[in-house]
């Protein structure tokens, strides 16, 4: 009798092991079931994200017309220097990434990497974009003031444009143009990236 009382306990220990083994394991899958969960939630939630932003984009190139604004000059001028070639975007790229932005502006280079003292960037919006041999260009006007008279000249040696506050184009003019204080300088078909 003490035999099989003993064979008992050990059977009753074994599976109180095998329970609790299969508890552990069980509470380890429930883990792995819900981390794969969150992040299928989470991929579910960026391919809604980007489902919502190209809808927007989409929309917003049928509705949105054509707009150029000036936007105040920066209190610090920026630094925009020239775009690596291994990070530069082709034409594609740029629609795409005008398309789907919150902000598009046009800011004017001064000789050297920083932006012109007292320029005024350029909102843009809408259908103001069109093909060029050279990517794309403004098929818009934009008009640059002059400093007030008594003030210095300046010169624009080229374009950055900033896309969602990040610069994503640049190109230099072949000759700078200078503003002089004063004076309003109309541009038209000259600005592309």
């Amino acid at each position: 009798m003490m035999g099989t009382e003993q064979t008992g306990g050990d059977a009753m220990e074994q599976a109180r092991r095998a329970f609790d083994a299969g508890a552990d394991g069980s509470s380890q899958t429930a883990a792995n079931v819900a981390a794969l969960q969150q992040q299928v939630a989470d991929l579910m939630a960026e391919r809604d994200a980007a489902i919502a932003r190209a809808e927007k984009a989409e929309a917003g190139g049928k509705k949105a017309k054509a707009k150029v604004a000036e936007l105040p000059a920066e209190k610090k001028p920026r630094t925009l220097k020239a775009i690596d070639d291994d990070k530069a975007l082709d034409r594609d790229a740029l629609k795409a990434a005008i398309a789907g932005a919150e902000t598009v502006e046009i800011a004017f280079v001064g000789k050297g990497d920083r932006e012109v003292a007292g320029s005024q960037p350029q909102a843009i919006e809408g259908e103001v974009w069109k093909d060029h041999p050279r990517g794309l260009m403004l098929d818009q006007p934009v008009t640059l003031h002059g400093p007030a008279q008594g003030g210095a000249a300046y010169q624009v040696a080229g374009y950055a444009l900033i896309v969602d506050g990040k610069p994503v184009a640049r190109t230099m003019r072949s000759e700078p143009l200078m503003i002089a204080p004063g004076q309003t300088v109309k541009l038209e078909n000259d600005i592309h990236f």
